[in-house]
Order: C-alpha cells, then structure tokens, then sequence
C-alpha cells in the first residue's frame, strides 16, 4: 500500500460548509428568494462549495423531509383518498392536482437542465431573475386580494403554477417565488398560495431527488454515506421545517413586500461587488473560485521514482504531469506521453494524500490515457469528478484558465485566451482531432493532462495535451507560444471505451473529404452550403465499397489545391450533416461494424448509399 492517508469526504471547514450550505437550501427552498441564485453567490463570493451529486441528494432529501413531516396529516388525507377515488372528493382531486400540475415543471426543469448548468449559473444572471421575480411577486401581491381556497381552485390554475414552477431551475427565480405569485395571479390568497406552493414541493423535490440519485448510482453503483451528508441533510430539515412555520404565520398577517425588498437589496448589493471589483478584480475573484473548487479534481502523476530534491528543480523532472478525475471509482484522464514508466504509476490528490494507480491503457493517436487509483473504497466515493462541458461555446479572446497539480505540491493556475476557434489539427501520427481548443499561450510540460476551463462557465472544456507538438522544437512549423487541448466530448468518449475494454477501436472509412463552406460553395458553385465533400477514396476501403467516388479533377483555390467533382454527404441515417467534425464524431458514436445510411449529391442527383463502418485500432 501507498503512504496515503484515508481522508473522510470533507475537512472539519468544510463540515462547517455543509451545515451553511443545508441551511441555505433549507431556508431558500421554501422563503420566495431563490436557494439556487443563493447558492450560486455562495459559491462566487465566499468560496462555499457544494459537495457533489450525493451531497445534493442529502440535502434534497432533508427539504423532502421537512415540508413532508410539517404537512404529514394533509399528506395523510391525500393518500388516504386513493382508497376511494372520486373527483367529488376534495382530497383526492386535490392529490389529482398536485400530481398533474407537476408535470410541465418537471419536463421543463429537465430539458433546460443542461443550459442552465453551462451557461447561467452566473451572479448577472441571478441579479437579473432576483429582479424580475421581485416585480412579479410585488404586482401580484398588490392586486386585488383573492379569497380562493385550495379545495375550490380549477385544474387550469392548478397547471398554470406548474408550468411556473419549471422556471424555478433558472438560478435567483425561486420555486416557491413563482409559484406563490401565479397562486395569487389565479385568485389564492397569500397563505393558500403559500400552502399550494408547499405541497406542490413534495413531488418536484422527490422527483429531483430521484433524478439526481439515478444519476449517482448510475456512475457508482453504491453510495458510503459521510458525516457531512448527514449533517447536510440535518440541516437542510431543520431550517426547512423552521421556515415554513414561520411563513404560514407569517402571511396570515403580512404581505410579502419584506421579500420583494430583500430580493432589490440582495440584487443591488450584487451589483455594488461585481462593479466595485472591476474587470481585473473580478477575473481574480473567478480564478480564485475555480481554484477552490475544480482544484480537489486535479491531482498529479509520477511515473518514476523521486528522492526529495525534485520539488528544488527549477522545473520539476521528467515523469511528472497533471491529471483530472472523471468519476469517483478513481479513474483519471492524462497524456500518456508524459509518462516514463508506466509500470510504476503513483497520484497525489489535492491534499496530499498518495497512492497507486494502474494503468488502464491510452488511445495512441491522441495519447489520452487512463488510470485507476487503487485506494480503498471509502478514498475513492470522496473522490470529487471535474466539472466538465461536452459540447462549450467558445469564442476568440474568451478567458480560460489551465488548472493542474505540475509537482505533487498542490494546484496550479495559469491564465489565457481562446486563440482562434476550434479548429481540426492533425497529431503527429498523423490522426486528425476535431474542434481542439488552441490558447495564446505556452504551457509547461508538467501541466499537460491538466484542465483547460472556460471562465464563462466555470467547467473543464477540454484536456492540455502536447500530442500536437511538432518532432523538431526548431522548425518553422512549431508555435511555442501556443497550448493545445483536447475536448471532452472526444476523451469521454474513448475513456469509455478504455475503461470498458482496454483499447479504443476508430472508425475507418477510407476516403478523404473536406467540410463545405458557404464560400466554398460559392467558389465553386456546389448546390449546397453546408456538407462534406468527398475528394479521394482509398481502392478497397469501406468508402470505395459503398460507392462513394472522390474527385476526378484538380483545381486551384488561391494558391491551394483541391480535387473536385466528388460525392457530396449531406445525410447520415436521416440526420443532416453539417460538416466534417459533425460527421466524424457521428460515425464514431455509432461504432465499427455497422452500416450508416448516406444521402449523397453526385453531379446534382440524389443518391443512397449504405456505407459499412470498418475498425482501426492504432
């Protein structure tokens, strides 16, 4: 065994860290302020981190607990109706209710889910919702007082505070904001509105809950439940069953203009620290938040022995490179060619703690690799996966940070910009890796396998890799002032297939082909301006066996050469194809050893073509 040590999941700070971060989910979930916009500030302002997919689902669950436990004899009439159904039946009708009217919420929370999580969660974003939401309750609250009870309210109203409640995944709306306000819009007074909103909770807490639990047990299979979960899910009870006593009784008498103000206030004072940090300060601020959070997802590798000395080197030594953890079963992604044994491979984790890893093995083209840590498994479920974004917008000129672990001694930062949009660049094998992210600057060798990360979003966009590095560091064709990464959308993909299998098998089609752009139409004169074009297929390939045909003639664009007059692919399996990326990424989804149907444009004719998907293994 390594000299590790078995850490528990979270430090006695971040003990201190669970309790706030129950006690703002708690508290939020059911006051009309927003816990996600709360959380989000949290996290950018105090450095307050949540504590992974299995935290959450604690902390869902003690919420659950709260409105369930305070409403329990409602609850017990509800499902005491089911006995004997009958729309006569208050009751039962109302369980009817409450079960339909979460339907559109929960599609709707779903769906935006994945936008939500890579491109909202941003303190702008909640002083803007903190606003708008504020306006909504203030006018709805200042209507005309309605005097309609829950028992007599109409299906229609019913969905409309459903359909409301989906935007409460818009982090500062708030679910019970929302949809207190639409209670009063549809003619509730303030407390039916309010008792709706609670247990309307019920089933959307549950169902997210559930949803996030399938998610965790999808990817570990089994959970070791931590002191600071169960302290999460304490608090999270406690404050939630406080909060809601205090706001029945509360608007039996009161309006709510106190939480319309305090959502102004929280927004202005917002905007007073965003302003008051300015541009630099702020990016500072972001770098330090990043560094705090995705710093316990990077670790270090050693592929050789070290005596003490090495952390003295300038530049560390040779064998020394970062790495990201993936999940929390201990696999992490690196760059194999930083690597000198693979036989002796050894990660130290954020804290220090070390231990050893096997190899798993590496996709040769690009040289992505895989390990696995060999810890115990309570080590490996505290383990805390990168953020990471499948499929980012990034532009030239947006800020993006490298977060690595060089020398075993803790996390390292660098800073940059996108340099050009992602772009197809051919390694030195000559295998050609699509959308790679190219930064405006160098970045040193022991950071390679680190996480190239957008400041936008705040997630891993890609891997710093060096497989694009030229053969002679002299030659005219090398840039060292530029960084490469891989994007994650490709390392998933054939980490999945490592971990799986052991190697990767590509997709081989056999032919040459080239996106089609709106000017190379034009150029041209092609009949449509999107679309691959096909400009050579290899005798006896997959390709030259279902009929594809290359170009016949060569012409010159500029001073480029291109062969033309080939089959067009503007369709696979009935989707369109935009260009060559797309179609790659496409073909090596569905897998070596089926058959892809291709709509192709030949000399303006409309063709089928079933093209056969053949294995390469490198």
């Amino acid at each position: 065994m390594a000299d590790g040590v078995i850490c528990p999941l979270m430090s006695e700070m971040d003990l201190f860290q669970a309790i706030i971060l129950g006690v703002i989910q708690g508290a939020t979930e059911f006051l009309p302020v927003s816990s996600s916009g709360h959380l989000v500030l949290a996290e950018y302002f105090m450095d307050v981190q949540g504590g992974g997919l299995a935290f959450d689902v604690f902390l869902h669950m003690g919420t659950l607990l709260a409105v369930l436990i305070y409403f329990w004899k409602e609850w017990f009439r509800l499902l005491g109706s089911i006995a004997h159904p009958s729309m006569e039946d208050h009751s039962f009708r109302l369980l009817v209710y409450l079960v339909l009217a979460t339907i559109p919420g929960a599609a709707i929370g779903v769906a935006m889910e994945g936008w939500v999580e890579h491109t909202l969660r941003s303190p702008w974003v909640v002083v803007t919702t903190l606003t708008l939401v504020a306006i909504i309750l203030y006018v709805a609250d200042r209507q005309k007082k309605g005097n309609k009870e829950i028992r007599t309210m109409g299906l229609r109203d019913a969905l409309f505070i459903g359909i409301s409640q989906g935007l409460a995944v818009i982090p500062g709306v708030s679910r019970s904001g929302i949809t207190m306000s639409t209670g009063l819009f549809v003619g509730l007074d303030r407390a039916e509105s309010a008792r709706f909103s609670f247990l309307l909770s019920c089933p959307i807490i549950l169902g997210a809950g559930l949803y996030e639990g399938i998610k965790l047990f999808g990817t570990n299979g089994s959970v070791e439940i931590s002191r600071a979960m169960l302290i999460g899910l304490f608090s999270s009870f406690v404050s939630g069953i406080l909060v809601i006593s205090f706001l029945l009784n509360f608007l039996r008498r009161h309006t709510f203009v106190p939480f319309v103000l305090y959502r102004i206030g929280l927004a202005i004072l917002v905007v007073l620290m965003l302003i008051g940090q300015g541009e630099g300060r702020t990016f500072g601020a972001q770098k330090r938040h990043l560094f705090t959070r995705l710093g316990k997802s990077v670790v270090n590798i050693t592929s050789k022995a070290l005596d003490e000395s090495y952390v003295l080197k300038p530049c560390g030594e040779e064998g020394l490179i970062s790495g990201i953890l993936i999940d929390d079963k201990g696999h992490v992604v690196t760059d194999a060619s930083g690597m000198v044994d693979r036989r002796s491979l050894e990660v130290t984790l954020w804290n220090g703690a070390r231990w050893p890893a096997r190899y798993l093995g590496d996709d040769p083209p690009t040289g992505v690799a895989v390990l696995e840590i060999e810890a115990p498994e309570g080590v490996l479920t505290s383990l805390m996966p990168f953020q990471l974004s499948i499929d980012p917008t990034v532009l030239p000129g947006n800020r993006v940070v490298v977060i690595g672990n060089p020398m075993g001694t803790g996390t390292a930062i660098l800073t940059g910009s996108i340099f050009s949009m992602p772009r197809s660049i051919a390694t030195r094998s000559g295998f050609v890796v699509d959308n790679v992210f190219v930064i405006d600057r160098a970045v040193p060798r022991a950071m390679a396998g680190g996480a190239l990360v957008s400041l936008a979003s705040g997630m891993g966009i890609g891997m710093i890799t060096t497989v694009f590095s030229c053969s002679q560091p002299g030659s005219s064709q090398c840039n060292a002032l530029q960084g490469f990464a891989i994007p994650f959308s490709y390392i998933l993909r054939v980490s999945k297939e490592i971990i799986t299998k052991g190697h990767v098998d590509h997709v081989w089609v056999g032919a040459v082909m080239k996106s089609i752009t709106p000017q190379m139409s034009r150029v041209l004169g092609l009949p449509v301006e999107h679309g691959v074009l096909v400009l050579e297929v290899k005798r006896g390939s997959p390709a030259w066996r279902a009929g594809l045909r290359g170009g016949k003639r060569t012409v010159m664009l500029g001073n480029r050469t291109m062969h033309v007059g080939g089959d067009i692919i503007v369709a696979v399996n009935g989707k369109e194809c935009r260009d060559l990326p797309w179609l790659v990424e496409t073909l090596e989804k569905i897998g070596p050893g089926k058959k892809v149907r291709l709509k192709v444009l030949r000399k303006g004719r409309e063709m089928r073509l079933f093209l056969p998907l053949a294995a390469k293994r490198y």
